[in-house]
Formats: structure tokens, sequence, C-alpha cells
């Protein structure tokens, strides 16, 4: 397995723990990366087994834990009810959502830390979009146009 694919592992040497992130994620990929590890931690550690490393190519070998705990993380994060709630409060509907819709969904969540990733799958999940229908759009510039440049960004030279 190429390691630069891997954004987190769980290692378990029978005495000591350890989760490894990939360097320079977003906040939103921590968090989600973290809380998945954690999922592994509390339930998976028996299943998993113990040795000196973990498993790399565990989702190859072991796919239902792995989606357990992709599943697991986005539900301790942004519940599916919540969810559903808040894109029912926004006036998001499959008959009228944009890409624009889903930048001010997102921008109006405020703290609430979720990827454009987690949003586009949330939303074929629930059939408000077509799998793959948001897969071409760079929803971080798409925000950059409607919202504006966040201003760390303009002193890094981007505009």
């Amino acid at each position: 397995m190429k390691l630069r694919n891997l954004r987190a592992a769980y290692f378990n040497d029978g005495n000591d723990v350890e989760v490894l992130l990939k360097k320079g994620l977003p906040d939103e990929a921590k968090i989600f990366s973290l809380v998945h590890e954690l999922k592994h931690h509390y339930v998976d550690r028996k299943l998993i087994g113990t040795g000196t490393s973990c498993n790399l190519s565990s989702y190859d070998s072991q796919p239902e834990i792995e989606k357990a705990a992709e599943i697991f993380a986005a539900e301790f994060i942004f519940p599916e009810q919540e969810f559903l709630q808040t894109i029912k409060d926004y006036g998001i509907t499959p008959q009228n959502i944009q890409p624009e819709f889903v930048v001010k969904y997102k921008k109006r969540l405020g703290n609430i830390p979720i990827s454009y990733t987690f949003l586009k799958k949330r939303l074929e999940w629930f059939k408000f979009i077509p799998k793959g229908a948001y897969d071409k759009i760079k929803f971080k510039k798409l925000e950059y146009e409607i919202c504006g440049v966040p201003f760390y960004l303009y002193r890094r030279g981007y505009h």
C-alpha cells in the first residue's frame, strides 16, 4: 500500500497505542480521521489484533471494519438526523439543489467540522444528487467566488 494515500493509522502493540496522522491535513479531515481511529481503539482492538504494527491494508482485508469506522466518524461529527433537519430548514430539495446551495449551506453551518467531500457523500447517500454528479466541482474555488477569498490567503498571494 502506498503510504502517501494513507490519512491516518491506528497502532496497538498490546502495551501502547498510537495514531499516525498525515501531515498537512485540513482540520475537517484531521477531526474525521481522529474520530475514525477512536472507533478502532474502543471497538475494534480485538478484531484488528495486536503486534508491532497495524495492518496498513486493513481496508482491503477487513473492509467492514473500515466502513463501520467511517460511518461512526460521520455520525459522531454530524448525525444524519441533524443533517436532514438542517437541509430541510435551509430549503434544499433534490429538485432545487445546486452547487452554490451546497457552498452557502456549508457556510451557514458555521463550526461543524465537515468538508465538501463529506457533504457530497451525504447528499449522494440521501439521494439529493446522483452519485458522481458533483465529482468535478471544485467547491473551494466556488466558495471563494461566492464568499470571497479569506484574508490569510490574500497574504499568501492567492487571488
